[in-house]
């Protein structure tokens, strides 16, 4: 099931989702300025910094924060709706991984993809696994995670 184009209003129940079940999200891109101002004030790296320096670093350029390619993928899935209003809590991330580096001006998507769901000892919610890939436009995976989250189950 594709969402790339598609954005739900109300999120998707617990009985929704099926272990391998699939999404895609739209596509996001951070400029230049926009990785230099997160890193600002987020992750003050020389390599997320300045453009001169960054090409002495590993990278040999500027690059972005790991931390801004996690809150734009985080906006990207949000963005799809799928737990729009039925998230109960989130319980954590598990294999939290930067494969490559994140690059201004590049466009990200994520694929996500429902590795495990379980029921609670409360019988009004289940708990999913949900595993990210975020590509670049060449689609390399360039981050990758999996998130834990606690979703509620449909009304009586």
């Amino acid at each position: 099931m594709s969402m790339s184009t598609h954005i739900l209003h109300h999120g998707m129940y617990f009985e929704d989702f099926e272990v391998g079940q699939q999404f895609s999200t739209n596509t996001a891109r951070a400029t230049k300025d926009e990785v230099i101002q997160f890193a600002k004030e987020w992750d003050q790296q020389y390599f997320h910094l300045d453009e001169e320096a960054a090409k002495k670093s590993t990278f040999g350029m500027l690059v972005g924060s790991g931390l801004h390619v996690l809150m734009l993928s985080w906006k990207l899935f949000d963005r799809t709706g799928i737990l729009r209003n039925t998230a109960v809590a989130g319980v954590g991330f598990d294999d939290l991984r930067f494969k490559a580096p994140f690059l201004p001006d590049e466009d990200i998507h994520v694929e996500l993809s429902v590795l495990e769901k379980s029921l609670t000892s409360k019988s009004d919610r289940g708990k999913l696994r949900v595993k990210f890939n975020t590509y670049d436009s060449s689609h390399q995976n360039i981050f990758t995670f999996t998130l834990i989250v606690l979703v509620a189950c449909r009304p009586c």
